[in-house]
């Protein structure tokens, strides 16, 4: 065993890589932006780095940091401070950077280390860093300070309610989600016809296209597989794929005949980047936990982007996946590297997945910022960002500011940056453009106005350009949130045939039942913006409610309805719950609090009411409302975790209901009067989502997905009995399910509509 020799304390300084770690101010900073890290990972990094390239035992670490005395589960706290400290170095225990384990023995850092005193190697003063989604960038590098965190659109019926939250975001894909906030003069252009290249049908939209850098090929995925299809031609030839694959093409490599795909593979958390050849033969994977890749136009290197837990970062590597590197860190929240891009969240945003693209020097990298955004966190003030930065990992370049982005991008030999909006001035509802803007590939900076290359329907999932510039293809999502509805075959019995309620093209979300049974009340975009409605189950169009936007609207009382309102043209206001008569008249405020997220209340004349607040880290508190005194008092609080929380009330007002979407398939009842709790595990299934109460309580319905990755409606009893209610095929998405009182009725929330494939030429 290597010996370490003497642990010193004083005020060492020490530099490694792009990190500056001080023992005397206690920090680790990175590139002059401060790293959280807690108290035990700083102490095991400052051992580790102070005895740098020597083995540092276990047994030592556990002498110098937890003492004799110290009542704490070692094992446990090393590993879990180990864990920490390297997801705060963006480092990898299979290829390690800088710590490296050694079996049975103990650490290593690995890395070169520059050691001295604060005042010899002090750095320069971090610089003054501002929220910014999951990341926090330097003033700077924004257009405006303090640009605000993330935006939130509560869900239905739970907490987070991690598919719930996304169908909300219709709205603002759609472009109703607030005025723009980079502005500037535009120019409108003469605008562009767009040639629809694929002609597929709802049941097999399209999740992914790239176009051959020779201008004849695209390669595209839909949820039936991969396709290889020549342009002019139209014959589609569909990829042999192992089994388990759900896979999207991201980039080809300059010859045309190789091609990057981003696949899941079944089982796997996290998705990887695959090589894959035009001419046939089984795929290779090149690079673990990535998405995006993007080959450079010279291809000698691949773009990707990595999630780190919470965070998502760029990264390049060689052709073959080799020596990767990070050059950006926190570009996005690290959730959508492992559930954007596939099955329901691509087919359904299709804008979502991240998107690289490479300057014509091969130089600069653009990425948009802060795309996860609008659904993650509990606030508003959302700014996307297009930016461009060094290959070396220097600080990037803003090329524009604007909540109407999309992660769609490419970058011409002519110098233009072409980019995605949805909505906007002078475009009309449910449709997104295409814009240019010239930008220098030496600094990244914009050299003139954004002028309006193309608008149509749909939202924008991606554009890429032939190596010469003159194809540009992109593929538009128009699927969107309807409502269904099913019949309950007596008391635990299956669901019908879900039969359509909602009959018009526009986003609808249904959220709960009138206290009859005989109506649901959802949200609709068909007047421009979404308004609160009520529709019988047996009619054909819906009722107005309230003339004004709302969020979350379900019953309160017998006689109310209750909904979520903010003010979207302020940075993180207070949010309000609101009451208005289920027959339509004045609102009313009943609560107004910071990040208030999640509502539910138990049925009848005085329900009891639940609220939940939380944190950006996820962390959270759900209290009991009193509608009388108008006070709330704690009941319950979650700590941070890597997904979401989802929970619901019994309409008794007795029991919570509550699941993590990053766990295996595991429902927590919960008795909110004396905290006890009760666990049900069920084997075999994924993560459930969405979980709502059955009518009189004596189950719960959950989103769940099969190993073939078709939607179920999973109906569970506390008992731990389970059961399939409802299975779609897998185009069919479904997102929630929630029974009417009666327990005649569920309403069903599924996604609709096509995507398809369209190119643009002589732009």
């Amino acid at each position: 065993m290597g010996a370490t020799g003497p642990f010193q304390v004083c005020d060492r300084t020490f530099r490694f890589g792009p990190f500056h770690l001080s023992e005397r101010d206690g920090e680790l900073c990175k590139n002059g932006i401060r790293i959280k890290l807690q108290e035990q990972p700083f102490q095991v990094l400052l051992v580790l780095v102070s005895n740098a390239g020597k083995v540092v035992s276990r047994e030592e670490l556990h002498q110098k940091l937890w003492p004799a005395d110290t009542f704490v589960d070692f094992d446990t706290g090393l590993n879990t401070a180990v864990r920490k400290l390297r997801q705060a170095l963006q480092d990898d225990a299979e290829k390690p950077r800088f710590v490296e384990t050694l079996a049975r023995r103990g650490y290593r850092f690995i890395a070169p280390v520059e050691a001295g005193s604060d005042e010899q190697t002090a750095p320069p003063a971090p610089i003054p860093a501002v929220e910014f989604g999951a990341a926090t960038l330097p003033e700077t590098q924004l257009a405006k300070p303090n640009p605000g965190r993330r935006d939130a659109t509560p869900n239905t019926k739970t907490n987070v309610q991690w598919l719930r939250v996304l169908t909300l975001v219709a709205f603002a894909i759609l472009g109703l989600s607030g005025p723009v906030i980079w502005k500037t003069t535009r120019t409108a252009g003469l605008l562009v016809n767009e040639r629809r290249i694929t002609a597929n049908t709802p049941e097999a939209p399209i999740t992914g296209a790239v176009i051959s850098p020779d201008g004849k090929l695209v390669v595209y995925s839909d949820p039936t597989g991969v396709y290889l299809r020549p342009i002019d031609s139209g014959e589609a030839r569909r990829l042999q794929l192992p089994e388990g694959f759900d896979a999207f093409p991201t980039s080809w490599f300059p010859d045309s005949t190789y091609f990057l795909l981003c696949v899941l593979e079944r089982g796997q958390e996290y998705p990887g980047v695959w090589k894959m050849s035009a001419l046939g033969g089984s795929p290779e994977k090149l690079i673990d936990r990535a998405v995006a890749g993007m080959v450079s136009n010279d291809g000698s290197r691949i773009a990707f982007v990595r999630s780190s837990q919470e965070t998502l970062s760029i990264w390049l590597a060689g052709p073959d996946g080799e020596y990767p590197r990070e050059i950006v860190n926190e570009i996005g929240v690290g959730t959508i590297a492992r559930n954007t891009g596939f099955s329901g969240s691509a087919v359904y945003f299709g804008s979502t997945a991240p998107r690289l693209a490479w300057s014509p020097d091969n130089q600069r990298i653009a990425y948009v910022g802060n795309f996860w955004g609008e659904y993650g966190e509990p606030r508003w003030g959302v700014r996307f960002t297009l930016q461009t930065v060094p290959v070396d990992g220097g600080n990037p370049s803003l090329v524009l500011e604007s909540n109407q982005l999309r992660p769609a991008l490419a970058w011409a030999p002519d110098g233009r940056m072409f980019f995605a909006e949805s909505g906007g001035e002078n475009i009309p509802l449910g449709e997104a453009s295409i814009w240019s803007v010239p930008v220098d590939a030496k600094t990244g900076k914009p050299q003139g106005k954004p002028t309006q290359v193309s608008s149509g329907a749909g939202r924008i999932g991606g554009l890429s350009l032939s190596k010469n510039g003159s194809r540009l293809l992109l593929w538009r999502a128009n699927t969107q949130p309807g409502v269904f509805i099913t019949d309950r075959a007596g008391v635990g019995g299956r669901f019908s045939s879900p039969r359509r309620l909602t009959l018009d093209e526009n986003t609808n979300v249904a959220s709960g039942w009138t206290p009859d049974g005989q109506e649901v009340l959802l949200l609709s975009a068909r007047s421009g913006k979404k308004k609160l409605y009520r529709q019988r189950i047996d009619r054909p169009a819906p009722e107005l409610i309230l003339d004004e936007e709302a969020v979350l609207p379900r019953m309160g009382d017998d006689r109310h309805v209750f909904y979520i309102s903010r003010d979207k043209t302020k940075i993180e206001p207070n949010v309000k719950l609101m009451s208005v008569p289920l027959s339509g008249g004045a609102p009313e405020v009943l609560l107004e609090m910071r990040d208030l997220y999640v509502y539910e209340c138990s049925s009848g004349s005085a329900p009891v009411c639940l609220i939940s607040t939380e944190n950006v880290d996820r962390s959270g508190r759900i209290d009991q409302f009193d509608l009388t005194k108008r006070t709330t008092k704690e009941i319950f609080r979650y700590p941070a975790v890597k997904e979401a929380v989802n929970w619901t009330l019994s309409p008794d007002g007795t029991t919570l209901a509550m699941v993590r979407t990053g766990e295996d398939a595991k429902v927590t009842f919960m008795d909110i009067r004396d905290r006890t709790t009760r666990e049900v595990l069920l084997p075999g299934w994924a993560s459930l989502n969405n979980i709502d109460w059955a009518a009189g309580g004596r189950s719960v319905l959950a989103i769940a997905q099969t190993a073939a990755g078709n939607s179920v409606v999973l109906e569970i009893e506390p008992s731990g009995k389970s059961e399939v209610r409802l299975e779609g095929d897998k185009s069919a998405h479904y997102l929630w399910a929630i029974e009417s009182p009666d327990g005649k009725h569920v309403l069903l929330e599924q996604v609709t509509g096509e995507n398809n494939v369209w190119l643009i030429e002589n732009f």
